[in-house]
């Protein structure tokens, strides 16, 4: 994120070294030299103690989860249009998806992260037969993962922004062995860092998605790790 930082201008034609037999004048010159680092390093710690201050949600299904109290929660209407979009871009019916909690962080009108939680009743795997998975047969589900969302910029004649290889690992997340998705959308002038978490329970699916700006990368990732590490499943 850019910040503001104060600035101090020195007349080059001035030379320092002017003050150097006025005690009182050495001595505003180092306070103003302090104050001003003062600033450089506490304007951007400020926006990371933002970035710390978490506000707890809890949510349909029995799941809770963490969210810096600035991001702004995105209205279940825009939320159900997200599904729909969904489901005319990649022709997968969304009607048993319910996005449960979206969030946007915007600056200077860019949004540069986001988490979206969402649950999907229907069939699916187990967590024994996620635990079996090889990572062959996980790789193969990337290519034809990676296939559907270049396919879906294609209908929206969106040819300026690219898309890198998907590459999904298995981990534990909120007690439970989930399948996570890395890649990144590249665009002209940004690149969104995503990481896409879903957990199979035979007869429904937790998948929450965090993506972050990245540029912002030394700001956002701590944000994001804590996001994704408050997670809570129970009763599903």
């Amino acid at each position: 994120m850019n910040q503001e930082f104060g600035i101090i201008s020195i007349n080059k034609t001035a030379p320092f070294f002017l003050f150097r037999s006025n005690k009182m004048s050495r001595h505003k010159v180092l306070c103003v030299t302090i104050f001003s680092f003062i600033l450089l390093i506490v304007v951007p710690l400020s926006e990371a103690q933002q970035q710390n201050q978490f506000a707890q949600y809890n949510l349909k299904y029995g799941i809770a989860v963490q969210i810096p109290q600035h991001w702004k929660i995105i209205d279940k209407q825009i939320m159900n249009q997200i599904d729909t979009k969904t489901e005319l871009l990649t022709r997968v019916p969304q009607g048993d998806n319910d996005i449960i909690i979206a969030a946007n962080y915007t600056a200077s009108n860019q949004t540069l992260a986001t988490v979206r939680i969402s649950v999907r009743s229907r069939n699916t795997f187990t967590q024994d037969a996620i635990k079996n998975m090889s990572q062959s047969e996980i790789d193969k589900q990337d290519i034809l993962s990676r296939n559907m969302v270049v396919s879906s910029l294609a209908k929206m004649n969106n040819s300026s922004t690219r898309v890198s290889a998907f590459k999904t690992t298995k981990e534990m997340l909120s007690s439970f062995i989930c399948m996570r998705t890395d890649y990144q959308t590249i665009e002209p002038n940004i690149t969104m860092n995503t990481s896409i978490y879903v957990i199979y329970l035979g007869s429904r699916s937790v998948k929450m998605t965090l993506a972050y700006e990245n540029s912002h990368k030394d700001l956002l990732e701590m944000t994001m790790n804590k996001i994704k590490r408050s997670l809570v499943i129970q009763n599903l």
